[in-house]
């Protein structure tokens, strides 16, 4: 059996540190000579950059060293690891455009005027308004930008668990703990139609995309679908068992979403009430569901304190969103469907990424559980409803996120007559907040600097980060980061392959399955030692180069989606971390070597790759069979 091997290396870059220094003639303000280079960061800062924590307050860099040591930068030496030659205080920031990061969640509008809880809001279809339901029996809508109230909704004897707008912007309707729904006219707020059927409390209600229906959740552990004008029921759901906390049409009005105390959400036809998925995976109550804006994925949030993204038709699980310290109360996709807001007992609203889960950021504000979140339908803009009796729209700019700089001049006085290499730099960061006086970055550069030569050293670091994650993804073609595919050289040994049975890749799972275990080397060389499409290579693959990861390295990370029967791919994620830092003749192979100890590929990079702080990255590894 021969296997074919494909390998898409997509490579993800840490915190990316530069280091710009300048020979500068004081008598003249001439610059003699200037050097930037990449700098090997603190694996640390990944935390503090993590969701923006870091840079929305002030870093103190406090101190930059010079030192005579050349040895390679590693994480674990991160610190001045020669003797100190000079040293300085930061003189100016520079490149900081973190203002426009932490002002960018801007709050525009506060709506003041219920005298309890406000557990639902949302936005008008045209987003001129706000809707909002609260625990004091009454809903209101607002002049979005403004916050001035234009109509209050009496009528409803307890309170009111969930509000939602017409398509066409007319109407309102309210589910309310008197075990009825309501629809009104939105500008007037005169009373339509009151829906009753429900034996208890009504917690959720939302128009079909036409209008013309109305579903309702509710404590009876049903959800009901009625005809809007008329209140005449159409379908029951019955099927949980517990408290129907949510529920939400399909974009195209054919089904309904359901989220229950059950710890499940399930997905109905609309017209016959049949089930067609469920959604089994929370650990706790499911408090929130909604469709994404085409229809394939469900969002759901529960008691357990995550969200989850899920395949509308097969309940397959996508994302999980973790980083709210208590209950999910509400969530909502973006109009495009790249984005997820979240609204938490933590007192935050959160936005994420929809198919990765990272987070983009935190709305802070509220005193009390944020109950309820949305989009603007341009989604420039979300609205939260609080148990602190308020509600809240807020502003971002999520371009603004894309790159994010920080960065300082430190200036060196005059140089000695007597030579003395300056081999390395090294920055520090003070006591504040997160930091206790910790080394953060090193470069060596790779022509030392000669103390006696320079009248003036200036030296500039910044720190970007680029995208709303700690990571960026990027990809890497000669050599470069151009954001383009890279074409590889695969060797494959297939003795080492042939235990696979033909049709049947569940056995792959022992390549990779066991983390911490050493199956990959990284190399210098890039030559071929097979022919190409040898077959027959043996099991004994090992480095043509000088190995530049101290030998073979464990991934700190494997990844692959489950084993489908009967597939000829199979895709695995492998995150490997060197600490080798710079090498002088870039990354040229990699070597894998299964848990059992044999040599089964060498991928092989031309040219070879600038390995400059590429000390984290992953790879996809593509396995394919030839089923002839």
């Amino acid at each position: 059996m021969a296997g074919g091997l494909i390998m898409n290396l997509n490579f993800d870059f840490g915190i990316q540190g530069k280091v710009k220094y300048e020979l500068i003639d004081t008598r003249t303000g001439e610059v003699e000579e200037t050097r930037e280079n990449n700098m090997l960061l603190d694996s640390y800062l990944d935390g503090i950059f993590n969701s923006r924590r870091g840079l929305l307050d002030e870093e103190i860099f406090d101190m930059c060293y010079l030192g005579d040591s050349d040895i390679a930068p590693s994480r674990s030496q991160l610190g001045l690891q020669g003797s100190i030659l000079a040293s300085s205080s930061p003189l100016e920031k520079v490149e900081d455009n973190l203002g426009l990061l932490r002002n960018n969640n801007q709050l525009i509008t506060t709506f003041t005027g219920h005298s309890s809880y406000v557990w639902s809001v949302a936005f008008s279809p045209d987003g001129t308004k706000v809707v909002s339901g609260s625990y004091d029996s009454t809903a209101k809508v607002w002049e979005a930008d403004t916050g001035n109230l234009i109509t209050t909704f009496t009528g409803h004897s307890n309170w009111v668990w969930s509000v939602a707008f017409s398509p066409d912007g007319t109407k309102v309707v309210s589910g309310s703990a008197d075990s009825t729904a309501k629809v009104w006219e939105a500008d007037t707020g005169n009373l339509i139609t009151t829906f009753t059927g429900h034996s208890n409390e009504v917690s959720s209600v939302a128009f079909s995309p036409d209008g013309t229906k109305v579903v309702s959740g509710s404590d009876d552990s049903t959800a009901k679908v009625w005809e809007a004008d008329t209140g005449n029921l159409i379908t029951t759901f019955t099927g949980h068992l517990s408290y129907v906390d949510s529920v939400a049409f399909s974009p195209d009005g054919t089904k309904v979403v359901s989220g229950s105390l059950d710890e499940t959400a399930k997905v109905w036809e609309a017209d016959t009430g049949n089930l067609i998925t469920t959604f089994t995976g929370h650990s706790n109550d499911v408090s929130s569901v909604a469709f994404s804006p085409d229809g394939t994925k469900v969002v759901s949030g529960s008691r357990d304190e995550t969200a989850k993204v899920w395949e509308a038709d097969t309940g397959n699980l996508i994302t999980t969103f973790t980083g709210h310290s208590n209950r999910v109360w509400s969530v909502a996709f973006s109009p495009d469907g790249t984005k997820v807001v979240s609204g938490s007992a933590d007192s935050t609203a959160k936005v994420w990424e929809a198919d990765t889960g990272n987070l983009i950021t935190i709305f802070t504000g509220h005193s009390d559980d944020v109950s309820s979140v949305a989009f603007s339908p341009d989604g420039t803009k979300v609205v939260s409803g609080s148990d602190d009796s308020t509600a809240k729209v807020w502003e971002t700019n999520f371009g603004l996120l894309n790159t994010a700089k920080m960065g300082y001049k430190y200036r060196f006085g005059a140089g000695s007559g007597t030579a003395m290499l300056i081999k390395e730099i090294a920055l520090r960061a003070d006591d504040y907040n997160y930091y206790n006086a910790e080394w953060v970055a090193r470069q060596v550069p790779p022509n030392p600097i000669d103390k006696k030569d320079y009248h003036q050293l200036d030296i500039t670091w910044t720190i970007e980060v680029q995208s709303p994650n700690i990571y960026y993804t990027t990809t890497i073609a000669n050599g470069q980061r151009d954001g383009t595919s890279i074409d590889v050289d695969v060797e494959i040994a297939n003795i080492a392959l042939a235990g696979i049975a033909k049709y049947n890749l569940s056995s792959l799972d022992t390549f990779f399955g066991i983390s911490g275990t050493p199956q990959f080397a990284l190399g210098t060389s890039n030559a071929k030692k097979y022919p190409v499409g040898d077959e027959n290579i043996e099991p004994g693959i090992s480095l043509e180069g000088i190995g530049i990861s101290g030998g073979f390295i464990a991934p700190f990370e494997v990844t692959s989606e489950p084993y489908v029967a009967g597939s000829y791919s199979r895709t695995f994620r492998v995150g490997l971390e060197s600490d080798q830092g710079n090498h002088a003749d870039g990354l040229g192979e990699i070597i894998l070597r299964n848990s059992a100890g044999d040599y089964f590929g060498r991928v092989l990079f031309t040219p070879p790759l600038d390995k400059v702080n590429t000390y984290r990255f992953y790879f996809d590894i593509t396995f394919s069979l030839n089923p002839s």
